[in-house]
C-alpha cells in the first residue's frame, strides 16, 4: 500500500508542503485522518491562517516555518509542535491537547482556553490567556499587556517580564510571573505555596524550561464579584 498525501510519497507520515491556501492544507489533513493517519508534517505554507483547526483526533502535527493566525484553534486532543513562529490567537478556544511553539507568537495566545497546555518558547504579545477557563499557557520569555484579562480558571506562567494590566478583571485562576509586571484591576499578589512550586517544577521539567519556581510571583484575583463592586 502506498501512502501519498500532499505532494510527496511518505510512509506512515502525511507530508504537506508548498500549498497556497489554508483550505488546501486542511483538506489534506482531513484526507489523512479519514485514512487513519496519526502523524503529519506541514511546512512552507506562507504564513497561512487557521491551519490544524478543530482537530478531534489523538494525533501529532509538526509545523515547520512561519504561520499566521488561529493555529491549533479549537484543538481537542492533538499534539501540535510548531518549529517556527505564529501570529495571533494560537490555540484559540482549545479544549484539550498540547501546542508547543519554538519561537514567538502574536497577541491573544490561549484566548478562551478551556483545557490542555500551550507552551511558547519565545515571546508573546498582548492578552495572553484572555478568558482562560481551565488550561495552561506557559511562555518562556516576555509578554506584553493585559495577560489574564477576564480570566476565570487555569494557569498562566511567564518566565520573563509581563506588561501592564496583568490580571486585569480576573475572577479566578492563577498567574505566575518570573520577572517584572504591573498589576491590573482586581489582581493581587499572594504567597507561593509548596503546591505552586511543585506545579511549576513539573511543568518546567516536562517542557525543558530553565527557570527557578521559587523566584516567581503568584497573582490571584482580589474580589470574587468585581463587576458588582464587592
Amino acid at each position: 500500500m502506498k501512502y501519498y498525501y500532499g505532494d510527496i510519497l511518505a510512509k506512515d507520515v502525511v507530508m504537506i508542503y508548498k500549498k497556497d491556501s489554508s483550505r488546501d492544507v486542511n483538506s489534506e489533513i482531513r484526507k489523512g485522518l479519514e485514512n487513519n493517519f496519526k502523524d503529519f508534517c506541514i511546512c512552507s505554507v506562507k504564513q497561512l491562517d487557521s491551519i490544524v483547526v478543530g482537530i478531534q483526533n489523538i494525533s501529532h502535527f509538526l509545523l515547520e516555518g512561519e504561520f499566521g493566525d488561529f493555529i491549533g484553534a479549537l484543538n481537542d486532543g492533538a499534539e501540535i509542535e510548531v518549529d517556527g513562529f505564529c501570529q495571533r490567537y494560537v490555540g484559540n478556544n482549545m479544549t484539550s491537547g498540547e501546542i508547543v511553539v519554538s519561537g514567538s507568537v502574536g497577541d491573544g495566545a490561549g484566548f478562551g482556553l478551556r483545557g490542555g497546555n500551550i507552551v511558547i518558547k519565545g515571546n508573546a504579545g498582548d492578552a495572553v490567556g484572555q478568558l482562560n477557563k481551565g488550561g495552561v499557557v506557559l511562555v518562556d520569555g516576555d509578554i506584553r499587556d493585559f495577560s489574564g484579562l477576564f480570566m476565570l480558571h487555569g494557569d498562566i506562567i511567564i518566565t520573563g517580564d509581563a506588561g501592564s494590566e496583568t490580571g486585569e478583571w480576573m475572577v479566578g485562576g492563577i498567574i505566575y510571573v518570573g520577572g517584572d509586571f504591573e498589576l491590573g484591576f482586581n489582581a493581587k499578589t499572594a504567597n507561593m505555596a509548596n503546591r505552586d512550586i511543585t506545579k511549576l517544577q513539573n511543568l518546567f521539567l516536562k517542557y525543558d524550561i530553565d527557570a527557578d519556581p521559587s523566584k516567581f510571583t503568584k497573582i490571584i484575583h482580589d474580589k470574587t464579584r468585581p463587576f458588582y463592586g464587592d
